[in-house]
């Protein structure tokens, strides 16, 4: 298909050829390629490529260094480090509690998602997991 300008619907079109030709391009090399958020006109766009080395050593080095991350700053935001790893429920999906992102203060929790990683807002997730205790005392 050829474009003649960009919009919102066709830019979704792009980011899935885009996003599935970064996969056979991870294929057998170890690193997992992504693209960010797309700031666009009618006649260009502009995205960030993120590329990661994805080991077992990796995968295991970032989760422990989230970990002890949240743990450390976990209060800071209304949350106790044991809600590190524990499950939410927003709209009838389930999200894993996975970090926190200092530069993003507005949604600064990591959560992990059906789709993905995910950010929300410490607020939003301090009443889900408050929403979650009462259901479970009940």
């Amino acid at each position: 298909m050829k474009y003649e300008r960009f919009t919102k619907s066709n830019l979704k079109e792009i980011r899935e050829k885009i996003g599935s030709k970064l996969k056979e391009l991870e294929t057998g090399t170890g690193v997992d390629l992504t693209i960010g958020s797309i700031s666009f006109s009618e006649y260009g766009f502009t995205t960030r490529l993120t590329a990661k080395i994805v080991s077992d050593n990796s995968k295991k080095a970032e989760s422990e260094n989230a970990k002890a991350e949240f743990e450390m700053l976990a209060e800071a935001y209304g949350l106790k480090p044991e809600d590190y790893g524990k499950q939410i429920f927003s709209n009838g999906k389930s999200y894993k509690i996975i970090g926190i992102d200092t530069k993003k203060p507005k949604n600064a929790i990591v959560l992990e998602g059906p789709k993905g990683k995910a950010k929300a807002s410490a607020e939003m997730v301090v009443a889900m997991l408050k929403i979650q205790e009462l259901k479970e005392v009940k």
